[in-house]
């Protein structure tokens, strides 16, 4: 498939941890990608139950939109610890 990426590809075939890994990495890279940012969610609720993933597959727009405005302080918090945050206040 066009523009599936090696995270992709792992959920596909059901390796969930591996497709996490992988959406944290292209994450690291290009914290702003949507399709990253929904198959992190994807892939880690197919591992159980996570806020993280209720942030990134509910409101993956609030967690992008924070996220880029703590990019300038220092040390900010990766993309999956904001989501992890946020999406204690989302329900499950």
């Amino acid at each position: 498939m066009p523009g599936a990426t090696a995270a992709d590809l792992a959920y596909t075939s059901g390796d969930f941890l591996e497709a996490v890994q992988g959406y944290r990495r292209e994450l690291a890279t290009d914290p702003d990608r949507p399709n990253s940012l929904v198959g992190l969610g994807l892939a880690l609720a197919a591992r159980g139950p996570h806020p993280a993933a209720r942030a990134l597959l509910h409101c993956p727009e609030l967690v992008r939109a924070v996220h880029r405005s703590l990019r300038a302080v220092p040390r900010p918090p990766t993309v999956e610890q904001l989501a992890a945050w946020i999406g204690q206040l989302v329900p499950g």
